[in-house]
């Protein structure tokens, strides 16, 4: 098996052990926990969608200072993910039981690496698309822009992510 195979096959044993606990815990948990991120991302959105009205308030300063205020978030948000990418990358790529045992297979270093960036990327990234969704869901909202812009903003978010996981990981 080509080792890259490998690692994507230990990838799917691990994603359905996951399936497996999530499947052995109480329903309610489950639907507490869900029912609450829903209500906290719905919140975020009216939040944000308040913050955009107050700004529009202020007429045409109001709009110069949106557009500038949506880059100043995502330059924030982008140099918060770089300090939780050399967080995450440290503990994965040096914290990691499993490292050992990925080095005595047959998998370059540079497989390794990819991997294990890919896996701290993720771990960094949740809380980062967690906060994006509902502050992108209620710029359209405000603009009256299509459903289609928070489609697209959130696809283009990702090279951005993996630009400052990889900063974050150097």
């Amino acid at each position: 098996m080509p080792p890259l195979n490998a690692l994507l096959t230990k990838a799917r044993f691990q994603l359905r052990g996951a399936r497996r606990a999530i499947a052995r815990q109480s329903r309610f948990k489950l639907l507490f926990i869900s029912l609450f991120a829903l209500f906290f991302e719905g919140l975020l959105c009216v939040i944000f969608h308040d913050a955009f009205r107050f700004l529009d308030s202020f007429g045409g300063a109001g709009m110069m200072m949106i557009g500038r205020l949506f880059a100043l978030f995502f330059l924030g948000l982008g140099l918060m993910l770089t300090v939780s990418s050399i967080v995450s990358s440290y503990s994965a790529l040096f914290g990691s039981d499993e490292v050992p045992f990925l080095l005595v297979r047959p998998f370059s270093m540079s497989q390794i690496t990819v991997y294990k960036f890919i896996q701290a990327a993720g771990f960094a990234s949740w809380a980062f698309f967690f906060v994006v969704l509902p502050f992108i869901g209620a710029y359209a909202w405000h603009q009256q822009l299509s459903p289609l812009f928070v489609f697209w903003t959130f696809l283009f978010s990702i090279p951005y992510l993996f630009l400052f996981a990889g900063i974050g990981t150097l």
